[in-house]
């Protein structure tokens, strides 16, 4: 996947300036998929869609663990970086000590968090609520660090032809941090 996208942008970037260059996708006979700017027998244009969203929801998830007249509100970051979560819950029956309205936590990187449990008031009758968890990226509380990131190719320095909200390819969520950069044919990366 990432050979792939840095084909692209690779392509994207030798390209000729001009606002039409066209893009083609060909698959060989061993199932390799290509892309070139040029015409191939058996090559379709590739047209870029506006089909990613950027979502979090499967990453970080609300797990409750229910036991005899209780209830455990866990959430789980998949995520390699922490997370800020608020759990929202309304609607409560039969619940003793009531919790606020509201929790917030960070939940630290690929990790796991229990934010509350709540009890029966009455044991032996069901718990009711409603719960609703919101998610953000990141620590509001945390620092930035600077960093310097390798690059994953061997020579240079190479040249940006393209950076972010670039006017040819780089607008909207697919490539909206998308950085092409012209290096000759062969760069080992």
């Amino acid at each position: 996947m990432v050979y792939r996208l840095l084909l692209i942008c690779g392509l994207l970037a030798a390209a000729p300036m001009a606002q039409a260059a066209t893009v083609y996708k060909f698959t060989n006979a061993d199932g390799v998929t290509s892309y070139t700017d040029r015409p191939v027998p058996g090559a379709r244009v590739f047209v870029m869609r506006e089909r990613i969203v950027e979502r979090i929801d499967r990453q970080v998830r609300l797990e409750v663990k229910k036991g005899k007249g209780s209830a455990n509100f866990m959430v789980r970051n998949d995520l390699y970086a922490p997370v800020e979560v608020e759990l929202k819950l309304s609607k409560l029956r039969n619940v003793q000590g009531l919790p606020p309205s509201s929790i917030r936590r960070v939940v630290p990187a690929r990790s796991s968090v229990s934010l509350v449990t709540l009890t029966a008031q009455q044991v032996g009758k069901p718990l009711g609520y409603a719960q609703t968890l919101v998610s953000s990226i990141g620590d509001p509380q945390g620092e930035a660090h600077g960093y310097r990131y390798p690059f994953p190719w061997r020579g240079g320095p190479f040249r940006l032809t393209q950076g972010p909200n670039g006017t040819y390819s780089h607008f909207g969520a697919k490539g909206r941090y998308a950085m092409d950069i012209a290096m000759p044919e062969g760069t080992p990366i």
